[in-house]
């Protein structure tokens, strides 16, 4: 038979019926399993965050910017053309320069020739004002 110290016993053991009120019922976990639905799952939040930038995306759009090693190579290209540019005008300079020394040489020879052949007319003019001189003497002497 069962005695009082074997109930006492299974009141340890076994929950008794106010043990139980303390247990969520049926609608308790129903109005849980509602108020868990208000939190976001995985799905919410890869959606979430689908509509912002991961870090290859922003790989991706820095790469259409120049960066420093860009503008280094860019300042080594222009010193390069520069230099190339400063070569060929010193080498046009000193073929214009040849060009215009030959020029001016031979300008000046012309102008010796010139110079000469005019001293050749003054003096050819020179006598023939001499000559004049005798003739107008004698078609028209002084008295």
């Amino acid at each position: 038979m069962i005695t009082n110290k074997d109930i006492e016993k299974m009141k340890k053991v076994f929950a008794t019926k106010d043990d139980l009120k303390n247990f969520a019922t049926k609608n308790d976990i129903k109005g849980i399993n509602q108020e868990m639905n208000r939190f976001a799952t995985k799905e919410d939040i890869k959606k979430e965050l689908q509509k912002y930038a991961t870090k290859e995306d922003i790989k991706k759009e820095l790469q259409k910017y120049a960066t420093k090693e860009n503008f280094k190579d860019l300042n080594k290209d222009l010193i390069r053309k520069i230099d190339q540019v400063r070569k060929d005008l010193n080498e046009k300079s000193d073929k214009i320069i040849l060009t215009l020394a030959e020029d001016i040489g031979d300008v000046i020879g012309e102008v010796r020739e010139i110079k000469d052949e005019l001293k050749g007319t003054r003096v050819a003019l020179g006598d023939q004002e001499n000559r004049l001189q005798k003739v107008e003497r004698k078609v028209f002497p002084q008295t």
